[in-house]
């Protein structure tokens, strides 16, 4: 980590490397099994403007190799039994920005953050979307929040909160029996 603190900016760069050892359960289903390796890759800039506000910018980079992703396939085993199982698909990842603003005063607080990622490198054909390469099956690409706290006086105060998130795809099954 490299980290700089000015009077009203701040600059980081994070670089991480970590790793996932598969559990037993993992083991005793895939005997050959590989432990999943992260490096995670994120910039920030930060700056407090006059007015109590402050912002933020973050941009990541997330790539895992050798991700281990559970298995289900109805009729895959032996005499034709469900087979459940751990496997390592080559590399996933995923890359995007998150930005930040707060303001701060007698009244109360704002914080607002919006965020977009997409995925990069995805080698698991689990995660895919057909059709649609920067989205992962079940994720938003986009997520904005929104929180405040407005004092109301004699110790009471408001705080309402929204969180919207953008286009995510799943499966439909539908009336399947």
């Amino acid at each position: 980590a490299f980290t700089k603190a000015w009077t009203r900016t701040h600059f980081k760069v994070l670089i991480s490397k970590a790793f996932r050892a598969p559990v037993i359960e993992n083991i005793e289903l895939n005997p050959v099994i590989k432990p999943e390796k992260t490096t995670s890759v994120e910039v920030e800039y930060g700056a407090q403007l006059p007015g109590g506000i402050y912002v933020s910018l973050n941009a990541f980079d997330i790539s895992i190799k050798e991700p281990i992703v559970y298995q289900f396939i109805a009729g895959g085993g032996e005499g034709g039994a469900d087979l459940e199982t751990y496997t390592n698909y080559p590399k996933t990842g995923s890359r995007g920005l998150e930005g930040d603003l707060q303001m701060r005063g007698e009244w109360g607080f704002f914080h607002a953050s919006y965020s977009y990622a997409q995925v990069s490198d995805n080698e698991v054909p689990d995660y895919k979307v057909e059709g649609q390469d920067k989205y992962t099956l079940g994720l938003p690409a986009s997520k904005l929040t929104l929180l405040a706290s407005l004092k109301l006086g004699h110790g009471m105060t408001l705080n309402p909160s929204v969180i919207s998130l953008g286009t995510r795809y799943g499966y439909d099954y539908g009336d399947a029996a």
